[in-house]
C-alpha cells in the first residue's frame, strides 16, 4: 500500500482492513493478490499511527499520537476511511479530555 505523501510503503493485509474500513473494502473489491494500491487520505502525516492502531487494537498507543494539533486531521482520516466504532471512541475520548476540557 503506498499513501501519497508518504515516501515508504505499508505491507497490509486486505482481510484485515476490509473489515474495518469502508474505504479499504471497496479499494480490494477490484484489486488481485500482489497488486500495490496508491491511495489518497485528507492527512498523510497522520496515517501510520491510525494504521498501527488498526493492526494492534492497542487504543493507548493511538491516543498518545493524538495532539490538540491533529485532532482534526486525524479525524478527518477516520472518516474518510470509513472507520468503525473502536477508532471512533479513541478520537472521541480525546476530545472530551483534552479539547472539549481546556
Amino acid at each position: 500500500l503506498h499513501v501519497e505523501g508518504i515516501d515508504k510503503p505499508f505491507w497490509v493485509h486486505e482481510e484485515y482492513l476490509v473489515l474495518q474500513s469502508l474505504f479499504f473494502r471497496e479499494v480490494f473489491e477490484n484489486v488481485s493478490n500482489g497488486d500495490i494500491i496508491t491511495i489518497t487520505v485528507p492527512s498523510p502525516d497522520t496515517f501510520e499511527p491510525l494504521l498501527e492502531f488498526l493492526y494492534s487494537g492497542d487504543a493507548d498507543k493511538w491516543y498518545d499520537t493524538l495532539t490538540v494539533d491533529n485532532y482534526y486531521d486525524v479525524w478527518q482520516n477516520l472518516e474518510y476511511l470509513g472507520l468503525g466504532p473502536a477508532a471512533q471512541a479513541v478520537c472521541l475520548a480525546f476530545y472530551q479530555h483534552e479539547i472539549q476540557e481546556n
